[in-house]
């Protein structure tokens, strides 16, 4: 199994460093530009996501201000990583977490209030559209977040999506843009498993495979022998999504979104 080095640049300074050394280097420069303008009634988080796995080398730094709801940081990853067809997707706490929080005052509960499910119980917070420890997307994240918190997000239900999402550090200031993205893992230059040349194109039908991902040349001769490819095609992009369902690149940051930059088009002959 290779293994890619997963390293991203600085948005303040350019430097590029490791995924680790990012959380203490990117806490300092936030330091220092918030040593004039610290409040007590405002407050903002610098928060990693990565993907769900530990062998998975992508994330992503976010600065958040904490009157962002969730329902921002929804479309922010949808955007930047996972939109493909207008999945659903949800925040839920960890299982520890779930006895300290209450979101009835984020739901309404009158449309609710009489209504039980078949075995006579109240429906969770009094809405059947929320599973135990799921966050409502109209909560503040200043509601939920504080330092060393992990949260989980899932995007599809289907052709699942997992995301881990750790608040790193909180800072007393309030912040210009509600979401601000501060590094990201640079694309691994994935290599065509034929020729090495750089991959622009996995066949999800092999990606299991040795024989998985190609240049554009050696794509097309994959496609003479492997009659599924032209319905498997997919771009070789810098997301945990890579591969999955319709997902061809995001619409943030696309210069970091791979190969292709987000311009994805099938290839007609």
């Amino acid at each position: 199994m290779i293994l890619y080095r997963s390293i991203g640049t600085c948005l303040y300074c350019n430097e590029t460093l490791g995924q680790k050394e990012l959380k203490t280097h990117l806490n300092k420069h936030i330091a220092v530009l918030d040593e004039d303008k610290n409040t007590n009634d405002k407050l903002s988080f610098l928060v990693k996501v990565t993907g769900e796995y530990k062998d998975d080398p992508h994330f992503l730094y976010l600065l958040v201000d904490g009157d962002t709801e969730f329902d921002l940081l929804d479309s922010f990853l949808r955007e930047i990583w996972l939109e493909c067809c207008g999945h659903m997707s949800s925040f839920s706490l960890n299982k520890k977490d779930i006895s300290q929080f209450n979101f009835d005052k984020y739901l309404d509960l009158d449309s609710n209030a009489n209504e039980e499910d078949e075995d006579g119980d109240d429906d969770y917070y009094g809405s059947s559209d929320l599973f135990p420890g799921e966050i409502p997307f109209n909560v503040p994240v200043k509601d939920v977040l504080i330092k060393g918190r992990k949260l989980s997000y899932t995007y599809d239900y289907g052709s699942t999506t997992s995301l881990n999402i750790i608040t790193e550090y909180v800072y007393k200031a309030e912040r210009k843009e509600f979401i601000e993205l501060l590094s990201r893992n640079k694309d691994f230059n994935y290599r065509c498993d034929v020729c090495k040349e750089t991959a622009f194109l996995i066949c999800t039908f092999h990606s299991y495979s040795d024989q998985g991902l190609f240049c554009m040349k050696c794509a097309k001769k994959h496609k003479k022998t492997c009659s599924d490819f032209s319905d498997f095609e997919m771009p070789i992009v810098n997301s945990p999504r890579m591969g999955v369902c319709a997902y061809s690149g995001g619409s943030i940051d696309t210069k970091g979104d791979g190969p292709w930059q987000g311009k994805y088009e099938m290839e007609e002959e």
